[in-house]
């Protein structure tokens, strides 16, 4: 299996993660955590990827919906702006521990079919 390094994991990190965010579900985000960090070559990868990749995608999507709601998104900053501080460092934590998961299980799958069992 061909392993990937950083950029080329948060590019597809990040594109898997806006694809799933347009379903309105975000706690499938963690699939596209899972599969970066399957797709990495070494662990710092998988954990730079899923982070970054992931805080990239909520990153946008909030710029996004502050240029076609900039009123409501201006209030939401001034009130809650610690609630999304928060939720940004939410997201990072899942896409770490999701690129984590995808690249010690893509690990253990590829030792597997090297013993044979």
């Amino acid at each position: 299996m061909k392993r990937f390094n950083i950029p080329i994991c948060v590019l597809l990190t990040l594109s898997i993660a806006i694809i799933i965010e347009f379903m309105k579900v975000w706690q499938m985000l963690a699939i596209a955590g899972i599969i970066g960090g399957t797709l990495a070559k070494d662990l710092k990868s998988a954990l730079l990827s899923g982070l970054i990749g992931l805080v990239s995608c909520w990153s946008l999507f909030l710029l996004f919906l502050w240029g076609f709601h900039s009123y409501a998104a201006g209030i939401a900053y001034v009130n809650l702006s610690t609630l999304l501080a928060l939720g940004l460092l939410f997201i990072g934590v899942l896409g770490f521990l999701s690129a984590a998961t995808g690249y010690l299980l893509a690990t253990f799958l590829i030792r597997l079919a090297e013993h044979g069992t």
